[in-house]
C-alpha cells in the first residue's frame, strides 16, 4: 500500500511570513471577535481529514466507510473529484483514524488538512526605492511590451488585497473570493497579499507610489483569500482557490506561501491547474536557517520554485535551497504597497515569487499562445547564471532576467542605422592607433540589431565584424554598415594615407590653446585654387576630419595662410595637421608633404 502512505495527514498551509519588520504602517483593524473566530476556523480545519476514494462504486464506498467509522455525514464536504473533506472533531483521534482509513481498499489516499504560512517584513518610500527593477532588467522588458494587449489574469492566493489602495484599485479584476469565510470580502487584514499584489501590478506611470513589474501591460490581479490575519491557511482552502482559478481562466497563479507537509490533494489540484494552461509560481521558503526543509507547494513537479537574493545578487541567508529551486529573484528589502494607501519594505521569498509570476504574465501578454512549458523554459533559459555554473541548489537556474525573457518572444523591427563618423582618415604608418566605427541602430532595443560591415575596396582597407578598420594601401574607399535584414545602410568615406612616404614630420606641439589659429608661411605665393581641405586638413586622435576654414590677407601675393578651427579644440586631446600636394602660383609643387601632431592644453 505504498501509494497510500505518501501522505496521511490533513494540513494547514503557511504563507511565507516576514523575516523582519522594519516598520508597520497603520491599516484597517480587525476586532478581537474576528480574531477569535479566525483562530477557531483554523483550529477546526486542523482537525479535518482529506480523503480520496477510488473510482469504483464511489457513493457506496463513501457511505460504507463513513458508517464503519461513525463519521457524521453532515460534516462531509466535496473538495475535488472523488475527494472529500471530513471533520474529525477530536484532534487526538485524527492520527488513529488516518491509520485505519489508509488500509481501506476503497480509499486511494488520506491526509491531514495541512497548514501553511506567509513570510515577509515592512519599512518606507517610492520608485527610487525599487532597486530590484534594475537587478532583473525590468525597464528593458517594458520597452518590448504592448500596452494594448489582451488582459492577462494573475491570481494571488494570499491574504487578500486593499481594494481601495490608489496604486492597486485599477489593477484588480472582478471575481475575487474569500475562501476563509466563504464570502466576497477581500479586505487584507494581514498586509501580505497587498504587498505581493503591488510587486506584480502596482499601477505604472500614474504619478503615485510605485510601479509593479507588469509595467504598462494589461495585467490584472484576481485576489483570493486563503490566509487569516496571522498569515495561516489550510490546504483545503488553497485547493478550492486553485480549482476556482481554473474556472476563471486564470493565466498565472502566485502562491507566496508554503509548508513542509506534502499534500497529495494539493499536488493534484496544482496538476489540474497546469493541465488547464496555468503557470504556477511559489516561494521556496524562508527556513534555510531553521533546518532548510523541503517546502510545498514550491517543490511540487511543474511549479516554479523561487528563492531570494539581496541587492548584490547573493542568496539571502534565509532562502531555502534544494534541488527543486528553479530561479531566484530579489527578496531582501523589497519595497511595495501596504494597506491604507501606504508602502513599506519587506524581506522574504514571498517577494521573489511574484516577480517571476509577473514576468510569466508579461510573456503571456506578448504571446498568448505560449504554453506553460514554453513560459517555464523561457524563464529558465533566459536567467542570469549565479553561483556554480549551471543549475545548483542555491540559485537554481539563476537570477530572473525580465528583459532577456521578453526579448525571446517579442520582435521589434529596426528603423534606421547611422555611424558615429562619416569621414575618416587612416594612416598606414601609424597602425598602433585603433580606428573603429560605431554603428547606432534604432530603436536601441531592436530584436535583431546585428550589423554586417563591408569595405568598398579591400585593397585599400578591410573592416572587421566589430567595425575595426585596418588600412592597407593609400587611396579612398567606403566603409558601409548594413543591418542584418539588409534594409538599412550607413556609410563612411575613408581616406588612407602613408605618412612614412614623402612626408616631413614637424616637431610636435604641446599645451596648444583650444582656439589656436595656425599660420603657415611658404617661400612662394600659393595657388589659391589649391587651398582646400583636400590639401590642408586637421584630424583628431580618431582620424576624423575637423571642420575649419582658411584665411589669406591677399590671395594674389600672400605667402601665408591661416588655418582657423570653426569650433574650439578639445582640451588634452591630440590632433594632427596635414599639408600635401600644394602648388605655388607658378605651378611649382610643394617639395615635401607636411605632418605635425599637437596636443591641446
Amino acid at each position: 500500500m505504498a501509494k497510500k502512505i505518501l501522505a496521511f495527514m490533513v494540513g494547514v498551509v503557511l504563507i511565507f511570513m516576514s523575516i523582519q519588520v522594519l516598520a508597520i504602517v497603520d491599516s484597517d483593524t480587525i476586532s478581537p471577535m474576528d480574531i477569535e473566530y479566525e483562530n477557531s476556523l483554523i483550529e477546526m480545519k486542523e482537525n479535518q481529514i482529506i480523503i480520496k476514494f477510488r473510482n469504483t462504486n464511489n457513493s457506496l464506498n463513501e457511505n460504507t466507510v463513513l458508517e464503519k467509522y461513525s463519521l457524521d455525514k453532515e460534516t462531509v464536504k466535496d473538495l475535488a473529484h472523488n475527494t472529500k473533506v471530513i471533520d474529525s472533531r477530536d484532534n487526538g483521534k485524527v492520527e488513529d483514524l488516518i491509520k485505519k482509513l489508509e488500509n481501506e481498499p476503497s480509499v486511494e489516499y488520506v491526509e491531514r488538512n495541512y497548514i501553511y504560512k506567509i513570510q515577509t517584513a515592512p519599512n518606507d518610500t517610492y520608485y527610487r526605492n525599487l532597486w530590484h527593477l534594475n537587478n532583473i532588467n525590468a525597464e528593458g522588458a517594458w520597452d518590448r511590451i504592448n500596452e494594448k494587449s489582451d488582459e492577462v489574469l494573475v491570481a494571488v492566493i494570499d491574504s487578500g488585497i486593499d481594494y481601495n489602495h490608489k496604486d492597486l484599485v485599477n489593477r484588480i479584476a472582478p471575481g475575487g473570493y474569500n475562501f476563509l469565510y466563504n464570502n466576497l470580502s477581500l479586505q487584507d487584514h494581514n498586509g501580505h497579499g497587498t504587498f505581493v499584489s503591488g510587486i506584480i501590478a502596482a499601477e505604472y506611470n500614474n504619478n503615485y507610489g510605485i510601479t509593479g513589474l507588469a509595467g504598462g501591460a494589461n495585467i490584472k490581479i484576481l485576489p483570493l483569500i486563503v490566509s487569516n490575519y496571522q498569515g495561516v491557511s489550510c490546504s483545503t482552502d488553497i485547493i478550492k482557490a486553485i480549482d476556482y482559478c481554473i474556472s476563471k481562466n486564470v493565466d498565472v497563479i502566485n502562491m507566496s506561501l508554503g509548508g513542509s507537509n506534502y499534500s497529495l490533494a494539493l499536488f493534484e489540484s496544482i496538476q489540474r491547474a497546469i493541465n488547464a494552461g496555468i503557470v504556477v509560481v511559489a516561494s521556496s521558503g524562508n527556513s534555510a536557517l531553521e533546518g532548510n526543509p523541503i517546502m510545498y507547494p514550491a517543490s511540487y513537479d511543474g511549479v516554479l520554485s523561487v528563492g531570494s537574493t539581496d541587492r548584490y545578487n547573493k542568496r539571502s541567508n534565509f532562502s531555502n535551497y534544494n534541488r527543486y529551486v528553479d530561479l531566484v529573484a530579489p527578496g531582501e528589502g523589497v519595497y511595495s504597497s501596504y494597506p491604507s494607501n501606504s508602502f513599506c519594505y519587506m524581506s522574504g521569498t514571498s517577494n521573489s515569487a511574484p516577480m517571476v509570476a509577473a514576468t510569466a504574465a508579461l510573456l503571456k501578454s506578448v504571446d498568448p499562445k505560449l504554453s506553460v512549458n514554453d513560459i517555464i523554459q523561457i524563464l529558465i533559459g533566459s536567467a542570469k547564471d549565479l553561483g556554480s555554473q549551471g543549475k545548483d541548489y542555491y540559485y537554481g537556474n539563476g537570477l530572473l532576467n525580465m528583459e532577456e525573457a521578453i526579448k525571446r518572444v517579442s520582435k521589434i523591427d529596426v528603423t534606421s542605422v547611422s555611424l558615429d563618423k562619416i569621414n575618416l582618415t587612416a594612416d598606414i604608418a601609424n597602425q598602433n592607433k585603433e580606428l573603429k566605427l560605431k554603428a547606432n541602430v534604432l530603436p536601441y532595443n531592436a530584436t535583431d540589431n546585428k550589423i554586417l560591415w563591408k569595405s568598398g575596396d579591400l585593397r585599400v582597407a578591410t573592416v572587421a565584424s566589430n567595425g575595426l578598420i585596418t588600412p592597407l594601401a593609400v587611396g579612398m574607399t567606403t566603409i558601409t554598415a548594413i543591418t542584418n535584414n539588409g534594409q538599412f545602410k550607413a556609410s563612411c568615406n575613408l581616406k588612407v594615407i602613408d605618412s612614412s612616404q614623402g612626408w616631413q614630420i614637424w616637431e610636435s606641439k604641446y599645451d596648444v590653446p583650444v582656439d589656436k589659429t595656425w599660420v603657415i608661411k611658404f617661400n612662394m605665393n600659393l595657388d589659391k585654387k589649391e587651398i582646400k581641405q583636400e590639401n590642408i586638413y586637421i584630424t583628431d586622435d580618431r582620424g576624423e576630419n575637423i571642420s575649419m576654414f582658411f584665411y589669406q590677407a591677399n590671395q594674389d601675393t600672400d605667402t601665408k595662410i591661416s588655418i582657423i578651427p570653426i569650433e574650439d579644440y578639445v582640451s588634452r586631446k591630440k590632433y594632427t595637421l596635414w599639408i600635401k600636394k600644394l602648388k605655388a602660383s607658378n605651378g611649382s609643387l610643394l617639395s615635401r608633404n607636411i605632418k605635425m601632431d599637437f596636443t591641446i592644453k
